[in-house]
C-alpha cells in the first residue's frame, strides 16, 4: 500500500530475478529515500518516505543494498503512520495493473477486485488500450471481439446484444443495470463481460451473462488527451479528455473531463446525424481512509434524416427473409423522418476503511433517457392485404410480396431509473484460510418508463420493383396523426445477497459461493387516455444461489467449475394478436453450470480460459410475434413464452505477447442454441435459437516497435468470422442468414513534436468490403477507413 501524492513523483530502481517479497522491495527502493515495512499481523507492505541513507554516494551513485538502511516510518508516535497510509478501495479495478491488453482483475464478478486467473468462471476484460486500439463507433464494435453478436439492430438504430444462445444481454453501467438503447466509448476506461447466469449480484437477466462498462475515473497524474479523426462516409470526430489533481488541494481532489463531438458515418441513403458527450468526474480523498467519487455524464444522438432496418418478406405473417436485389445503402426512410435520443445519468459513492480490514461502500445512480422518432417506412412486405394496395394501384398489378407497407408513425419512448447500493466487505485470515466476505443490499426506487405512439391511416405503399413509385415525401406532418396509446408503468425492486472468496492451501483452491433474495414490484400500468389501469399490482421473488471451485494444477494452470442462476420476473403481461397487453408473464429461470481451464504461464505472456458451458432457461424468455395490421395501421403482435431454450457449447479466449511489443488477443465460440421445448409448436423443438451463430473466431493483434530506426512505428488488424444463425423467432425453419467474414487492419507510428506525443493512424474495417447481414434486421457495414491524429501533454 502506498499514497501515490507521497510517493508517486519518485523514480525507482530496476529489479530482475527471484527474491522474497521483502527483498525484492528493499532493492526496489534502495537509496531512494523510500522505505517498505510490512505488518506483523496481517503481511501487508507499506512504502513510505523513510530517513535519508547515510550510504548513499554525494555524487547520486546509488550503493547495492539487500536491505534499506531505515526502516522507521515518517512518523512513529501511536497510530499516525499507519493513519497516513492511504487504504485502497477493494470496489474499484486497478487498471494500473494492466499491460497492454493483458487485465489483471476484475470487478464485475464478485463486486470487489479479484485476480482474474483466480475467478472459477468465465471472466473477459477488455483494457482501455484495447478500446482505444478499435477505433469504435459505438460499445458493439468493442465487444464482438469477445463473442458477443447482434441480435437485432431497431429501425432507430439501437442494437440487442446476444451472449451464450439468448438474446438482451443485460448491459450494467459501473455494475448497475441501465436501459440505456445507445452507448458510445468515449466515456468508457473498460468492458468486463460476465458470461453465464449472474443474476446473484445484477438482478433480473437472461442466462446468457452481462456486459459491464466501466466508466472513466480521475487520475493522479494531470494529463490532457486531444484527438481528432476523419474518414470515409462524412464521418468525423473529436474527443479531449482531461484529468489530474485539483491545484491547492495537495493532491486530495481529483477531476477528470470528457468532451466528444461525432458526425456519424453515412452507410445508408439519406442518412445523417451527430452524436456527442459531456462528462464530468470527481474523486476526493478527505482522509486516507475515505473515498468519494461522482460523475455526471450527457449523451445525445440527433440525426435529421435515420437509416432504416432491412426490408424483410413476409409470407401468411410470418417474417422470413431480406427482400432480395436492394444495394447494400438502401433505405426506406422517408424524406422528414427523423430521431431524436439523449441520456444522462449522475451517480456517486463512498468507501471507508472501517478497519484495516474491512470496507464499507454506499453507491447511488440516477439514469434517464428520452428516444423520439418519426418514422414512415415500416421493414416489410407482404403485411398489406390486396384489398389495401389495391386502393393505390390498379387492382392485380401489385401483390403483397412485392408492397412495401408505410405509414406515418410517431413513437416517444422515456424512462428513468433510480438505484442504489450499500455493501460491506473484509479480508481475514482462519488459520492457513484466506476468507473476503461480501454483504450487499440493493434497492431500486423506481424504474419509470412511458410509451407514446402516433399514427395514422397506410401510406401509398410502395413498389419494389419499380424504384419510380419510392416516393419518400410524406403529405402531411406530425399534427395529422392520431394518439394510438400513451401507457406508464412503474416498477421497484430490492435485493439482498452475500458473496464469499475462500482460498486455501497456499492459494492452490479457490472457492466462490452466494446467495442473493430478489423481490419485484410492478405497479399497476396505466393508459394515459382513458386514465383506466391496464394491469393489477403484481409481486414476485426470487433466491438466486451459485456456487464455484477453482483448483491450480500448476503455477501456471487451474481448473475450474461453476453453477449459477438467472431470473426475469417477467411482470408485465402480454398481447395476444393486440396492442393491449391482457394476460400474465410467467417468471423465467435460467440454470447454468461451466467447468474449464484457466491459464497464466511465461510471467503472464500467455493467458486465457477454455470452457464448457450448459445453461437451461424455462420458461422461455418473452418475445413477440408480428399478427399483421389493424384498419386504423396499428401493427399486431402476439407476446409468446412457454417451453424451454437451452445452450451448450465451449467459449475459448487467449491472450499471447509473442514478443515484446506484439500481443494477440483471440477467442472463438462453438455454441449449440435451442427450443429444447418450442412455446408455439412442437415440430420446431430442437431448431436454433434467434441471432446465435452456430461458431465465431475473432483474432486482432498488434505489434509496436520499441527500437530501431522504426521505433514508434506500429500496425495491426484482426479477423472475424461469424458463422450462419436464426434470424426470425417466429419460424427458425426458413429465416437464416448466412455467415461472414470480414478483415479489419491499422497502421500508424508515434512520434515527439515540442517535447510533447503524437500518434498518427489509419483504421480500415471490412477492407475486403464484404457483404453480409450484421443481424435479424441490419446490413454490415461497408469497407470504411479512419485517420486519427492523438496528442498528449
Amino acid at each position: 500500500m502506498f499514497s501515490d501524492e507521497v510517493v508517486g513523483s519518485v523514480k525507482t530502481n530496476t529489479v530482475k530475478g527471484e527474491f522474497t517479497p521483502k527483498e525484492a522491495l528493499d532493492l526496489l527502493l534502495a537509496d531512494t529515500g523510500l522505505i517498505a515495512s510490512q505488518d506483523t499481523r496481517t503481511g501487508a507492505f507499506a512504502v513510505r518516505r523513510g530517513m535519508p541513507n547515510p550510504n548513499a554516494d554525494p555524487n547520486g551513485a546509488r550503493v547495492a543494498s539487500t536491505r534499506s538502511q531505515d526502516d522507521r516510518p515518517v512518523e512513529t508516535s501511536g497510530s499516525k503512520a499507519k493513519d497516513d497510509i492511504v487504504v485502497l478501495s477493494p470496489f474499484e479495478v486497478r487498471a494500473s495493473e494492466d499491460k497492454g491488453y493483458h487485465a489483471a482483475n476484475s470487478v464485475s464478478a464478485t463486486r470487489v477486485a479479484v485476480q482474474i486467473k483466480d475467478l472459477p468462471m468465465n471472466i473477459t476484460a477488455l483494457t482501455d488500450e484495447f478500446i482505444r486500439d478499435q477505433t469504435s463507433y459505438d460499445l458493439y464494435d468493442v465487444v464482438k471481439w469477445a463473442g458477443v453478436h447482434q441480435d437485432n439492430v431497431s429501425q432507430s438504430g439501437w442494437v440487442r446484444w446476444n451472449l451464450r444462445g439468448f438474446t438482451n444481454t443485460a448491459i450494467q453501467r459501473n455494475g448497475i443495470t441501465t436501459n440505456f438503447r445507445f452507448l458510445d466509448p468515449a466515456n468508457i476506461e473498460r468492458v468486463e463481460i460476465v458470461n453465464g447466469p449472474a443474476s446473484l449480484l445484477y438482478g433480473q437477466l437472461n442466462p446468457g451473462g452481462i456486459i459491464n462498462y466501466i466508466t472513466k475515473r480521475p487520475h493522479h497524474k494531470a494529463e490532457t488527451s486531444l484527438s481528432v479523426a476523419g474518414g470515409s462516409h462524412a464521418y468525423n470526430r473529436f474527443l479531449l479528455d482531461t484529468t489530474g489533481p485539483l491545484p491547492g488541494t495537495d493532491g486530495k481532489l481529483l477531476y477528470r473531463a470528457v468532451a466528444m463531438r461525432e458526425n456519424i458515418s453515412r452507410f445508408s441513403q439519406l442518412a445523417k446525424g451527430h452524436k456527442q458527450t459531456l462528462a464530468a468526474a470527481m474523486t476526493w480523498r478527505p482522509t486516507p481512509r475515505i473515498t468519494f467519487n461522482a460523475e455526471f455524464e450527457e449523451f445525445r444522438r440527433d440525426e435529421p434524416n435515420t437509416p432504416s432496418s432491412l426490408l424483410i418478406v413476409y409470407v401468411n405473417g410470418v417474417a422470413t427473409l431480406p427482400y432480395p436485389g436492394l444495394p447494400r445503402n438502401f433505405s426506406f426512410t422517408g424524406l422528414g423522418d427523423w430521431q431524436e435520443y439523449a441520456s444522462r445519468a449522475f451517480s456517486a459513492d463512498m468507501s471507508v476503511a472501517l478497519t484495516e480490514d474491512i470496507q464499507l461502500r454506499v453507491a447511488f445512480e440516477q439514469s434517464k433517457f428520452r428516444q423520439e422518432d418519426r418514422i414512415t417506412g415500416q421493414a416489410g412486405t407482404g403485411i398489406l392485404s390486396q384489398a389495401v394496395i389495391d386502393q393505390f394501384y390498379p387492382p392485380g398489378t401489385l401483390t403483397p410480396k412485392d408492397a412495401m407497407f408505410r405509414r406515418n408513425r410517431y413513437d416517444l419512448q422515456d424512462g428513468d431509473e433510480r438505484t442504489g447500493q450499500v455493501e460491506l466487505t473484509g479480508k481475514f485470515h482462519l488459520g492457513g484460510v484466506r476468507l473476503t466476505p461480501l454483504i450487499g443490499y440493493r434497492k431500486n426506487f423506481h424504474t419509470d418508463t412511458r410509451n407514446i405512439f402516433k399514427t395514422n391511416t397506410t401510406l401509398a405503399p410502395w413498389d419494389m420493383r419499380n424504384p419510380a413509385t419510392w416516393n419518400r415525401i410524406v403529405p402531411f406532418g406530425l399534427d395529422a396523426l392520431n394518439l394510438n396509446s400513451d401507457s406508464s408503468s412503474f416498477a421497484d425492486n430490492d435485493s439482498y445477497y452475500t458473496v464469499l472468496t475462500a482460498a486455501a492451501f497456499d492459494e492452490r483452491l479457490q472457492v466462490l459461493a452466494g446467495y442473493g433474495r430478489y423481490n419485484v414490484h410492478s405497479s399497476p400500468a396505466r393508459n394515459n387516455i382513458t386514465g383506466v389501469l391496464t394491469s393489477p399490482d403484481s409481486s414476485r421473488s426470487a433466491n438466486v444461489p451459485q456456487l464455484g471451485a477453482l483448483v491450480r494444477l500448476t503455477p501456471g494452470v487451474s481448473a475450474f467449475v461453476s453453477y449459477s442462476e438467472s431470473f426475469l420476473a417477467n411482470t408485465a403481461f402480454l398481447r395476444v394478436n393486440s396492442d393491449v397487453r391482457t394476460v400474465p408473464a410467467k417468471p423465467s429461470v435460467g440454470k447454468g453450470y461451466e467447468g474449464g481451464f484457466k491459464v497464466e504461464l511465461l510471467d503472464g505472456r500467455v493467458s486465457g480460459t477454455v470452457t464448457y458451458f450448459s445453461t437451461k432457461a424455462n420458461p422461455t424468455a418473452v418475445f413477440e410475434v408480428f399478427g399483421g395490421t389493424a384498419p386504423d395501421g396499428r401493427m399486431l403482435f402476439t407476446d409468446v413464452q412457454g417451453g424451454s431454450q437451452r445452450s451448450s457449447g465451449i467459449d475459448a479466449n487467449m491472450l499471447l505477447t509473442v514478443a515484446p511489443g506484439a500481443q494477440v488477443y483471440i477467442n472463438y465460440n462453438r455454441i449449440k442454441a435451442v427450443y429444447a421445448e418450442h412455446p408455439t409448436n412442437a415440430a420446431f423443438n430442437g431448431t436454433r435459437l434467434v441471432g446465435t451463430p452456430d461458431e465465431s473466431f475473432n483474432i486482432w493483434g498488434k505489434y509496436t516497435f520499441d527500437g530501431g530506426a522504426l521505433k514508434g512505428f506500429f500496425f495491426g488488424g484482426g479477423v472475424s468470422y461469424v458463422g450462419s444463425f436464426v434470424s426470425q423467432a417466429s419460424n427458425p425453419v426458413v429465416s437464416r442468414m448466412p455467415g461472414y467474414t470480414t478483415f479489419d487492419a491499422m497502421v500508424g507510428t508515434s512520434f515527439t513534436v515540442f517535447q510533447h506525443p503524437w500518434k498518427v493512424d489509419l483504421t480500415v474495417r471490412n477492407v475486403g468490403d464484404k457483404f453480409y447481414y450484421a443481424s435479424a434486421s441490419s446490413f454490415g457495414s461497408p469497407r470504411h477507413g479512419v485517420v486519427t491524429l492523438s496528442t498528449k501533454f
